[in-house]
């Protein structure tokens, strides 16, 4: 992200219901769309050039749906509106778990070292106090309104299948090889739905901007000079 701030002007707001932000309106894919729209009406900016990672590619892919506002667009682990109920199933079990929500919306210590073994390659030993202290500051509020995220993701997901991808503005992804959420298949599909090119980065699971950040820097720079 610093890296990129000293070529461009960096927007990156937390999504609703996660850090500070918050809404009364239904958490949905919609909603979180409609509040980045109103911020980038707020500052006055005509169009943009826009990236997203997991659920904020699904963000990405939903204002891409507006075109004439985009300048560009990349898109990391997240295969839009490509993902099938099937494709859901095949996530819990490989997560052991019942319902993704149960993965995304961990429940104390064991469930944040859950979710962190399913998105990066390494596993990383978390004592109790640590896993319980990244729980009570990032996923111990909103519980509610993230499950509703999670389970209305599939009706949105129709909504924005409905529009022709071949009216999508430019559009880059980038994949880690050992996504374990969204399966590097999920990628390859989205690529040739979209007439994307893929950058697939090794030995890079989920957590692709944590485990390669001046990677993904260099790559989303030199997209946007292209």
């Amino acid at each position: 992200m610093l890296k990129l701030s000293k070529h461009y002007r960096v927007i990156a707001p937390d999504l609703l219901w996660f850090g500070e932000s918050q809404s009364k309106a239904e958490a949905r894919l919609a909603t979180q769309t409609q509040a980045i729209w109103q911020l980038v009406d707020h500052l006055k900016l005509q169009k943009i050039n826009v990236a997203g990672i997991s659920y904020g590619g699904f963000v990405t892919y939903d204002m891409m749906t507006t075109p004439e506002r985009i300048n560009k667009a990349i898109i990391i682990a997240s295969p839009g509106p490509l993902f099938s109920d099937n494709d859901l199933g095949d996530l819990v079990k490989r997560a052991k778990v019942n319902t993704p929500e149960a993965l995304f919306v961990p429940s104390g210590a064991d469930g944040i070292r859950r979710l962190y073994d399913n998105v990066f390659v390494k596993k990383k030993p978390m004592p109790d106090f640590v896993a319980e202290q990244i729980y009570q500051g990032y996923f111990s509020k909103w519980k509610p309104e993230r499950t509703n995220l999670i389970q209305t993701l599939p009706l949105d997901r129709d909504r924005i299948q409905q529009f022709d991808p071949t009216h999508l503005p430019k559009l880059m992804l980038i994949w880690g090889e050992k996504d374990k959420i969204f399966p590097l298949s999920n990628g390859i599909k989205l690529s040739k739905y979209t007439q994307a090119p893929i950058v697939v980065i090794p030995n890079t699971a989920h957590g692709v901007t944590n485990e390669q950040p001046e990677l993904t820097s260099e790559l989303i720079n030199n997209f946007l000079r292209q």
